[in-house]
Protein backbone atom coordinates (compact mmCIF):
# COMPACT_ATOMS: atom_id res chain seq x y z
CA UNK A 1 0.00 0.00 0.00
CA UNK A 2 1.24 3.51 -0.82
CA UNK A 3 2.40 5.14 2.43
CA UNK A 4 2.67 8.89 3.03
CA UNK A 5 4.88 10.61 5.58
CA UNK A 6 3.17 13.15 7.86
CA UNK A 7 4.27 16.02 5.60
CA UNK A 8 2.38 14.51 2.66
CA UNK A 9 5.43 13.28 0.75
CA UNK A 10 5.21 9.78 -0.60
CA UNK A 11 7.05 7.14 1.34
CA UNK A 12 9.36 4.53 -0.11
CA UNK A 13 6.70 1.94 -0.98
CA UNK A 14 6.17 3.16 -4.55
CA UNK A 15 5.97 6.09 -6.98
CA UNK A 16 4.09 9.24 -6.04
CA UNK A 17 0.82 10.22 -7.70
CA UNK A 18 2.45 12.56 -10.22
CA UNK A 19 4.73 9.77 -11.37
CA UNK A 20 1.80 7.36 -11.59
CA UNK A 21 -0.12 9.84 -13.72
CA UNK A 22 2.83 10.28 -16.10
CA UNK A 23 3.26 6.51 -16.40
CA UNK A 24 -0.46 6.15 -17.01
CA UNK A 25 -0.25 8.78 -19.75
CA UNK A 26 2.60 6.92 -21.44
CA UNK A 27 0.56 3.71 -21.35
CA UNK A 28 -2.55 5.46 -22.68
CA UNK A 29 -0.59 7.01 -25.55
CA UNK A 30 0.81 3.60 -26.44
CA UNK A 31 -2.69 2.10 -26.34
CA UNK A 32 -4.08 5.01 -28.40
CA UNK A 33 -6.70 5.52 -25.67
CA UNK A 34 -7.66 9.09 -26.49
CA UNK A 35 -10.17 9.49 -23.66
CA UNK A 36 -7.64 8.45 -21.02
CA UNK A 37 -4.95 10.59 -22.68
CA UNK A 38 -7.21 13.65 -22.54
CA UNK A 39 -8.04 13.17 -18.85
CA UNK A 40 -4.48 12.46 -17.77
CA UNK A 41 -3.04 15.40 -19.71
CA UNK A 42 -5.66 17.71 -18.22
CA UNK A 43 -4.85 16.55 -14.69
CA UNK A 44 -1.10 16.91 -15.21
CA UNK A 45 -1.65 20.39 -16.64
CA UNK A 46 -3.72 21.36 -13.59
CA UNK A 47 -0.96 20.10 -11.32
CA UNK A 48 1.60 22.12 -13.29
CA UNK A 49 -0.54 25.26 -12.97
CA UNK A 50 -0.84 24.77 -9.23
CA UNK A 51 2.91 24.29 -8.86
CA UNK A 52 3.51 27.50 -10.81
CA UNK A 53 1.32 29.50 -8.43
CA UNK A 54 3.13 31.41 -5.66
CA UNK A 55 0.57 32.26 -2.99
CA UNK A 56 3.19 33.82 -0.73
CA UNK A 57 2.72 34.27 2.99
CA UNK A 58 -0.80 33.99 4.41
CA UNK A 59 -2.22 37.29 5.55
CA UNK A 60 -5.13 39.70 5.05
CA UNK A 61 -6.80 38.84 1.77
CA UNK A 62 -4.32 36.01 1.20
CA UNK A 63 -5.37 32.90 3.13
CA UNK A 64 -3.31 29.77 3.40
CA UNK A 65 -3.91 27.35 0.52
CA UNK A 66 -4.49 23.65 0.92
CA UNK A 67 -4.97 20.95 -1.67
CA UNK A 68 -8.74 21.16 -1.25
CA UNK A 69 -8.68 24.80 -2.43
CA UNK A 70 -7.59 23.81 -5.92
CA UNK A 71 -9.99 23.32 -8.79
CA UNK A 72 -8.85 21.25 -11.75
CA UNK A 73 -7.08 23.36 -14.35
CA UNK A 74 -7.23 26.58 -12.26
CA UNK A 75 -4.54 28.70 -10.61
CA UNK A 76 -5.67 29.77 -7.10
CA UNK A 77 -4.67 33.45 -7.25
CA UNK A 78 -5.08 35.78 -10.18
CA UNK A 79 -1.68 36.79 -11.43
CA UNK A 80 0.18 34.30 -9.26
CA UNK A 81 3.21 32.89 -10.96
CA UNK A 82 2.78 35.21 -13.97
CA UNK A 83 4.43 38.33 -15.27
CA UNK A 84 8.10 39.30 -15.67
CA UNK A 85 10.44 36.96 -13.94
CA UNK A 86 7.76 34.34 -13.29
CA UNK A 87 9.82 31.69 -15.06
CA UNK A 88 12.58 32.17 -12.52
CA UNK A 89 10.24 32.12 -9.51
CA UNK A 90 10.48 29.22 -7.16
CA UNK A 91 7.77 26.69 -7.90
CA UNK A 92 5.31 25.93 -5.15
CA UNK A 93 5.75 22.54 -3.49
CA UNK A 94 2.61 20.41 -3.55
CA UNK A 95 2.14 17.65 -1.04
CA UNK A 96 0.72 14.30 -2.09
CA UNK A 97 -2.59 15.41 -0.58
CA UNK A 98 -2.53 18.58 -2.72
CA UNK A 99 -1.98 16.54 -5.89
CA UNK A 100 -4.69 14.06 -4.96
CA UNK A 101 -7.15 16.91 -4.38
CA UNK A 102 -6.41 18.32 -7.83
CA UNK A 103 -6.92 14.93 -9.47
CA UNK A 104 -10.17 14.36 -7.60
CA UNK A 105 -11.41 17.80 -8.68
CA UNK A 106 -10.54 16.96 -12.29
CA UNK A 107 -12.43 13.66 -11.99
CA UNK A 108 -15.44 15.42 -10.45
CA UNK A 109 -15.53 17.99 -13.26
CA UNK A 110 -15.45 15.24 -15.87
CA UNK A 111 -18.21 13.32 -14.13
CA UNK A 112 -20.35 16.47 -14.01
CA UNK A 113 -19.76 17.08 -17.73
CA UNK A 114 -20.60 13.44 -18.48
CA UNK A 115 -23.91 13.87 -16.68
CA UNK A 116 -24.71 16.94 -18.79
CA UNK A 117 -23.92 15.07 -22.01
CA UNK A 118 -26.02 12.13 -20.87
CA UNK A 119 -29.03 14.32 -20.11
CA UNK A 120 -28.64 15.89 -23.56
CA UNK A 121 -28.78 12.45 -25.17
CA UNK A 122 -25.08 12.22 -26.07
CA UNK A 123 -24.29 8.84 -24.52
CA UNK A 124 -21.07 8.33 -26.48
CA UNK A 125 -19.47 11.54 -25.24
CA UNK A 126 -20.60 10.75 -21.69
CA UNK A 127 -19.02 7.30 -21.87
CA UNK A 128 -15.73 8.77 -23.12
CA UNK A 129 -15.57 11.27 -20.28
CA UNK A 130 -16.31 8.59 -17.72
CA UNK A 131 -13.62 6.35 -19.17
CA UNK A 132 -11.13 9.20 -18.72
CA UNK A 133 -12.35 9.62 -15.15
CA UNK A 134 -11.64 5.95 -14.51
CA UNK A 135 -8.05 6.46 -15.69
CA UNK A 136 -7.63 9.23 -13.09
CA UNK A 137 -9.20 7.17 -10.32
CA UNK A 138 -7.02 4.20 -11.24
CA UNK A 139 -3.92 6.34 -10.74
CA UNK A 140 -5.29 7.56 -7.40
CA UNK A 141 -6.00 4.03 -6.24
CA UNK A 142 -2.87 2.41 -7.67
CA UNK A 143 -1.27 2.05 -4.23
CA UNK A 144 2.27 2.67 -5.39
CA UNK A 145 3.42 -0.74 -6.61
CA UNK A 146 6.05 -0.41 -9.31
CA UNK A 147 4.35 -0.21 -12.70
CA UNK A 148 0.87 0.03 -11.19
CA UNK A 149 0.28 3.48 -12.65
CA UNK A 150 -0.62 2.14 -16.07
CA UNK A 151 -4.19 2.74 -17.18
CA UNK A 152 -6.22 -0.19 -15.95
CA UNK A 153 -7.58 -2.00 -18.98
CA UNK A 154 -11.23 -3.00 -18.57
CA UNK A 155 -11.41 -6.58 -17.34
CA UNK A 156 -13.73 -7.63 -20.14
CA UNK A 157 -11.08 -6.70 -22.72
CA UNK A 158 -8.47 -8.86 -21.02
CA UNK A 159 -10.90 -11.75 -20.67
CA UNK A 160 -12.13 -11.49 -24.24
CA UNK A 161 -8.64 -11.29 -25.67
CA UNK A 162 -7.22 -14.18 -23.68
CA UNK A 163 -10.29 -16.36 -24.25
CA UNK A 164 -10.26 -16.01 -28.02
CA UNK A 165 -6.49 -16.38 -28.13
CA UNK A 166 -6.93 -19.73 -26.37
CA UNK A 167 -9.53 -21.05 -28.81
CA UNK A 168 -8.65 -19.23 -32.05
CA UNK A 169 -7.50 -22.24 -34.08
CA UNK A 170 -10.17 -24.62 -32.74
CA UNK A 171 -12.90 -22.01 -33.25
CA UNK A 172 -11.89 -21.42 -36.87
CA UNK A 173 -11.98 -25.16 -37.56
CA UNK A 174 -15.16 -26.06 -35.68
CA UNK A 175 -17.28 -23.13 -36.83
CA UNK A 176 -16.09 -22.88 -40.43
CA UNK A 177 -18.78 -21.05 -42.38
CA UNK A 178 -21.07 -20.32 -39.43
CA UNK A 179 -20.97 -16.57 -40.06
CA UNK A 180 -22.74 -16.87 -43.43
CA UNK A 181 -24.54 -20.19 -43.01
CA UNK A 182 -28.08 -18.76 -42.79
CA UNK A 183 -29.87 -17.39 -45.89
CA UNK A 184 -31.34 -14.36 -44.13
CA UNK A 185 -27.95 -13.49 -42.63
CA UNK A 186 -26.40 -13.54 -46.09
CA UNK A 187 -29.21 -11.35 -47.41
CA UNK A 188 -28.53 -8.76 -44.68
CA UNK A 189 -24.81 -8.80 -45.46
CA UNK A 190 -25.50 -8.48 -49.19
CA UNK A 191 -27.69 -5.43 -48.58
CA UNK A 192 -24.96 -3.89 -46.41
CA UNK A 193 -22.37 -4.60 -49.13
CA UNK A 194 -24.52 -2.76 -51.65
CA UNK A 195 -24.74 0.26 -49.38
CA UNK A 196 -20.96 0.11 -48.82
CA UNK A 197 -20.22 0.03 -52.54
CA UNK A 198 -22.27 3.20 -52.86
CA UNK A 199 -19.92 4.97 -50.43
CA UNK A 200 -17.16 5.14 -53.03
CA UNK A 201 -13.65 3.81 -52.63
CA UNK A 202 -13.41 4.02 -48.87
CA UNK A 203 -13.01 0.58 -47.24
CA UNK A 204 -15.33 -1.19 -44.84
CA UNK A 205 -13.97 -1.87 -41.36
CA UNK A 206 -15.01 -5.30 -40.06
CA UNK A 207 -14.67 -4.71 -36.31
CA UNK A 208 -14.27 -7.91 -34.31
CA UNK A 209 -13.51 -9.85 -37.47
CA UNK A 210 -12.44 -13.10 -35.77
CA UNK A 211 -10.95 -15.51 -38.34
CA UNK A 212 -11.80 -13.10 -41.16
CA UNK A 213 -14.51 -15.01 -42.96
CA UNK A 214 -17.04 -12.15 -43.12
CA UNK A 215 -14.27 -9.80 -44.26
CA UNK A 216 -13.60 -12.24 -47.09
CA UNK A 217 -17.34 -12.58 -47.81
CA UNK A 218 -17.68 -8.81 -48.24
CA UNK A 219 -14.59 -8.76 -50.45
CA UNK A 220 -16.27 -11.38 -52.64
CA UNK A 221 -19.24 -9.01 -52.96
CA UNK A 222 -17.08 -6.29 -54.47
CA UNK A 223 -16.34 -4.41 -51.24
CA UNK A 224 -12.88 -3.32 -50.17
CA UNK A 225 -12.81 -4.56 -46.60
CA UNK A 226 -10.31 -5.06 -43.80
CA UNK A 227 -10.59 -6.66 -40.38
CA UNK A 228 -9.76 -5.58 -36.83
CA UNK A 229 -9.90 -7.90 -33.83
CA UNK A 230 -8.90 -7.68 -30.17
CA UNK A 231 -7.36 -11.16 -30.24
CA UNK A 232 -3.88 -11.52 -31.78
CA UNK A 233 -4.61 -15.24 -32.07
CA UNK A 234 -7.66 -14.60 -34.21
CA UNK A 235 -5.75 -12.13 -36.36
CA UNK A 236 -3.03 -14.72 -36.92
CA UNK A 237 -5.66 -17.21 -38.13
CA UNK A 238 -7.29 -14.56 -40.35
CA UNK A 239 -4.01 -13.61 -42.00
CA UNK A 240 -3.11 -17.25 -42.64
CA UNK A 241 -6.57 -18.02 -44.06
CA UNK A 242 -6.88 -14.88 -46.20
CA UNK A 243 -3.34 -13.74 -47.07
CA UNK A 244 -4.52 -11.18 -49.59
CA UNK A 245 -6.57 -9.20 -47.08
CA UNK A 246 -5.60 -6.73 -44.38
CA UNK A 247 -6.07 -7.63 -40.71
CA UNK A 248 -4.97 -5.70 -37.64
CA UNK A 249 -5.10 -6.10 -33.87
CA UNK A 250 -7.18 -3.40 -32.21
CA UNK A 251 -10.00 -2.51 -29.82
CA UNK A 252 -13.39 -1.15 -30.83
CA UNK A 253 -13.17 1.19 -27.82
CA UNK A 254 -10.13 2.97 -29.30
CA UNK A 255 -9.92 2.38 -33.04
CA UNK A 256 -6.60 3.33 -34.63
CA UNK A 257 -8.38 4.86 -37.62
CA UNK A 258 -8.74 8.48 -38.78
CA UNK A 259 -12.05 10.27 -38.55
CA UNK A 260 -14.39 9.74 -41.53
CA UNK A 261 -12.10 7.07 -43.00
CA UNK A 262 -14.46 4.08 -43.36
CA UNK A 263 -17.11 3.72 -46.03
CA UNK A 264 -18.92 1.30 -43.73
CA UNK A 265 -18.51 -0.36 -40.35
CA UNK A 266 -19.54 -3.92 -39.59
CA UNK A 267 -19.77 -5.37 -36.07
CA UNK A 268 -20.93 -8.93 -36.76
CA UNK A 269 -21.59 -10.42 -33.32
CA UNK A 270 -18.61 -8.51 -31.91
CA UNK A 271 -20.39 -6.09 -29.54
CA UNK A 272 -21.87 -9.04 -27.64
CA UNK A 273 -18.98 -9.08 -25.15
CA UNK A 274 -19.06 -5.32 -24.49
CA UNK A 275 -20.67 -4.36 -21.14
CA UNK A 276 -23.71 -2.10 -21.32
CA UNK A 277 -21.84 0.84 -19.79
CA UNK A 278 -19.12 0.62 -22.45
CA UNK A 279 -21.37 0.12 -25.49
CA UNK A 280 -22.03 3.86 -26.04
CA UNK A 281 -18.27 4.38 -26.22
CA UNK A 282 -17.94 1.71 -28.93
CA UNK A 283 -20.83 3.23 -30.89
CA UNK A 284 -19.21 6.66 -30.65
CA UNK A 285 -16.02 5.20 -32.14
CA UNK A 286 -18.00 3.62 -34.97
CA UNK A 287 -19.58 6.98 -35.75
CA UNK A 288 -16.25 8.78 -35.58
CA UNK A 289 -14.57 6.61 -38.20
CA UNK A 290 -17.60 6.40 -40.52
CA UNK A 291 -17.71 8.73 -43.49
CA UNK A 292 -20.81 10.95 -43.50
CA UNK A 293 -23.51 8.93 -45.23
CA UNK A 294 -21.78 5.65 -44.33
CA UNK A 295 -23.64 2.69 -42.85
CA UNK A 296 -23.11 0.62 -39.71
CA UNK A 297 -24.41 -2.94 -39.43
CA UNK A 298 -24.67 -4.67 -36.04
CA UNK A 299 -25.50 -8.35 -35.51
CA UNK A 300 -26.19 -9.76 -32.06
CA UNK A 301 -28.27 -12.24 -30.11
CA UNK A 302 -31.58 -10.77 -28.99
CA UNK A 303 -32.76 -11.14 -25.42
CA UNK A 304 -32.24 -9.98 -21.87
CA UNK A 305 -30.17 -12.44 -19.86
CA UNK A 306 -26.38 -12.64 -20.33
CA UNK A 307 -24.59 -15.96 -20.59
CA UNK A 308 -21.21 -16.51 -18.93
CA UNK A 309 -19.08 -19.34 -20.32
CA UNK A 310 -15.98 -20.61 -18.56
CA UNK A 311 -15.02 -23.47 -20.91
CA UNK A 312 -14.96 -23.98 -24.66
CA UNK A 313 -13.26 -26.55 -26.85
CA UNK A 314 -11.30 -27.93 -23.94
CA UNK A 315 -9.94 -24.52 -22.91
CA UNK A 316 -10.63 -22.42 -19.83
CA UNK A 317 -12.18 -19.13 -20.90
CA UNK A 318 -14.17 -16.26 -19.42
CA UNK A 319 -16.65 -14.82 -21.90
CA UNK A 320 -19.91 -13.04 -21.18
CA UNK A 321 -22.40 -13.10 -24.06
CA UNK A 322 -24.69 -10.09 -23.66
CA UNK A 323 -28.06 -10.41 -25.34
CA UNK A 324 -29.86 -7.16 -26.08
CA UNK A 325 -33.23 -5.97 -27.26
CA UNK A 326 -33.10 -4.44 -30.78
CA UNK A 327 -35.18 -1.48 -29.63
CA UNK A 328 -32.66 -0.68 -26.88
CA UNK A 329 -29.78 -0.91 -29.33
CA UNK A 330 -31.68 1.37 -31.71
CA UNK A 331 -32.12 3.88 -28.88
CA UNK A 332 -28.38 3.88 -28.13
CA UNK A 333 -27.56 4.26 -31.81
CA UNK A 334 -29.82 7.29 -32.01
CA UNK A 335 -28.11 8.83 -28.99
CA UNK A 336 -24.75 8.22 -30.67
CA UNK A 337 -25.86 10.12 -33.78
CA UNK A 338 -26.48 7.00 -35.87
CA UNK A 339 -30.18 6.89 -36.75
CA UNK A 340 -31.51 3.42 -37.54
CA UNK A 341 -32.54 2.64 -41.12
CA UNK A 342 -33.65 -0.97 -40.67
CA UNK A 343 -34.00 -3.62 -37.97
CA UNK A 344 -34.45 -7.37 -38.56
CA UNK A 345 -35.28 -9.93 -35.91
CA UNK A 346 -35.40 -13.60 -36.86
CA UNK A 347 -36.32 -16.66 -34.86
CA UNK A 348 -33.66 -19.16 -33.79
CA UNK A 349 -32.75 -21.56 -36.59
CA UNK A 350 -32.50 -25.07 -35.18
CA UNK A 351 -31.82 -26.73 -38.54
CA UNK A 352 -28.45 -27.69 -40.00
CA UNK A 353 -25.08 -27.86 -38.30
CA UNK A 354 -25.28 -24.57 -36.43
CA UNK A 355 -28.44 -24.79 -34.33
CA UNK A 356 -29.45 -21.70 -32.37
CA UNK A 357 -31.37 -21.22 -29.13
CA UNK A 358 -31.83 -17.42 -29.17
CA UNK A 359 -33.37 -14.99 -31.67
CA UNK A 360 -30.89 -13.14 -33.86
CA UNK A 361 -31.01 -9.37 -34.46
CA UNK A 362 -29.56 -7.18 -37.22
CA UNK A 363 -29.68 -3.40 -37.03
CA UNK A 364 -28.59 -1.09 -39.85
CA UNK A 365 -27.80 2.55 -39.01
CA UNK A 366 -26.41 5.47 -40.98
CA UNK A 367 -24.23 8.45 -40.14
CA UNK A 368 -25.99 11.57 -41.44
CA UNK A 369 -24.40 13.29 -44.43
Amino acid sequence: MHANRPDGHPGDSGPDLGTRLRRALTAALKAKDKDAVSALRSALSAIGNAEAADPGEPGPGRPAVTGSDYVAGAVPFAGAGTGPGAAEAERRHLTEADVAAIVRAEAAEREAAAGQYERAGHAGQAAGLRHGTQALLAALDAGGAEGSAEVTEPEFLRDTRSSYDAIAVSYAERFAGVEVAKPLDRAVLDAFAEYARGAGELPVADIGCGPGRVTAYLTGRGVTAFGIDLSPGMIEVARASHPGLRFEVGSMLALDLPDDSAGGVLAWYSTIHVPDEQLPRALAEFRRVLVPGGHLLLAFQAGDEPLHRTEAMGQAISLVFRRRRPERVAELLGQAGLPVRASVLRAPDDDGGFAEVTPQAFVLARKPS
